[in-house]
Protein backbone atom coordinates (compact mmCIF):
# COMPACT_ATOMS: atom_id res chain seq x y z
CA UNK A 1 0.00 0.00 0.00
CA UNK A 2 1.40 3.40 -0.96
CA UNK A 3 0.12 6.78 0.19
CA UNK A 4 1.45 9.63 -1.98
CA UNK A 5 0.13 12.94 -0.68
CA UNK A 6 1.05 16.39 0.58
CA UNK A 7 1.76 16.17 4.31
CA UNK A 8 1.97 18.64 7.16
CA UNK A 9 1.69 18.83 10.93
CA UNK A 10 -0.19 20.81 13.54
CA UNK A 11 1.01 20.31 17.08
CA UNK A 12 1.39 16.52 17.36
CA UNK A 13 -0.98 15.63 14.51
CA UNK A 14 0.56 14.41 11.24
CA UNK A 15 -1.91 14.73 8.40
CA UNK A 16 -2.20 14.66 4.63
CA UNK A 17 -4.48 16.39 2.16
CA UNK A 18 -6.40 14.67 -0.61
CA UNK A 19 -7.38 17.88 -2.40
CA UNK A 20 -10.65 18.27 -0.51
CA UNK A 21 -10.04 17.12 3.05
CA UNK A 22 -7.38 17.01 5.72
CA UNK A 23 -6.91 13.44 6.97
CA UNK A 24 -4.84 11.86 9.75
CA UNK A 25 -1.85 9.76 8.68
CA UNK A 26 -2.35 7.53 11.74
CA UNK A 27 -6.00 6.97 10.81
CA UNK A 28 -4.90 5.95 7.30
CA UNK A 29 -2.48 3.44 8.82
CA UNK A 30 -5.17 2.11 11.16
CA UNK A 31 -7.57 1.62 8.25
CA UNK A 32 -5.14 -0.43 6.12
CA UNK A 33 -3.12 -2.10 8.89
CA UNK A 34 -3.14 -5.85 8.26
CA UNK A 35 -4.54 -5.52 4.73
CA UNK A 36 -1.00 -5.58 3.32
CA UNK A 37 2.50 -6.54 4.41
CA UNK A 38 3.83 -2.96 4.32
CA UNK A 39 2.56 0.60 4.05
CA UNK A 40 4.80 3.15 2.32
CA UNK A 41 4.05 6.75 3.24
CA UNK A 42 5.31 9.16 0.58
CA UNK A 43 4.19 12.06 2.78
CA UNK A 44 6.38 14.87 4.17
CA UNK A 45 6.91 14.57 7.91
CA UNK A 46 8.30 17.98 8.93
CA UNK A 47 8.40 17.28 12.68
CA UNK A 48 9.52 13.62 12.63
CA UNK A 49 6.16 12.35 13.88
CA UNK A 50 6.07 8.73 15.02
CA UNK A 51 3.36 6.24 14.16
CA UNK A 52 2.41 2.71 15.14
CA UNK A 53 0.77 -0.32 13.60
CA UNK A 54 -0.25 -3.75 14.81
CA UNK A 55 0.29 -5.90 11.71
CA UNK A 56 1.85 -4.03 8.76
CA UNK A 57 5.37 -2.64 8.59
CA UNK A 58 5.33 1.10 7.89
CA UNK A 59 8.04 2.97 5.98
CA UNK A 60 8.09 6.75 6.18
CA UNK A 61 10.40 9.75 6.13
CA UNK A 62 11.55 11.55 9.25
CA UNK A 63 11.35 14.96 7.54
CA UNK A 64 10.27 16.85 4.45
CA UNK A 65 11.76 15.32 1.32
CA UNK A 66 11.63 15.25 -2.46
CA UNK A 67 12.06 12.64 -5.17
CA UNK A 68 15.65 13.83 -5.54
CA UNK A 69 16.23 13.12 -1.83
CA UNK A 70 14.97 9.57 -2.40
CA UNK A 71 17.30 9.08 -5.36
CA UNK A 72 20.23 10.43 -3.35
CA UNK A 73 19.23 8.31 -0.31
CA UNK A 74 18.74 11.41 1.81
CA UNK A 75 15.04 11.10 2.62
CA UNK A 76 15.65 10.03 6.22
CA UNK A 77 13.55 6.88 5.89
CA UNK A 78 12.37 5.10 9.02
CA UNK A 79 10.83 1.64 9.32
CA UNK A 80 8.29 0.73 11.99
CA UNK A 81 7.99 -3.03 12.57
CA UNK A 82 4.95 -4.22 14.54
CA UNK A 83 5.90 -5.74 17.87
CA UNK A 84 9.45 -4.36 17.62
CA UNK A 85 9.10 -0.61 17.03
CA UNK A 86 11.45 1.46 14.91
CA UNK A 87 14.38 -0.16 13.09
CA UNK A 88 17.47 1.67 11.94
Amino acid sequence: MILNAHGNQRKDDWFFEDGRRILSVQNFINRYDGACLAILLYVCNCRNAEIYSRESAVIHSSRNFSELDLIRRRAGLRIYVPGRGYRR
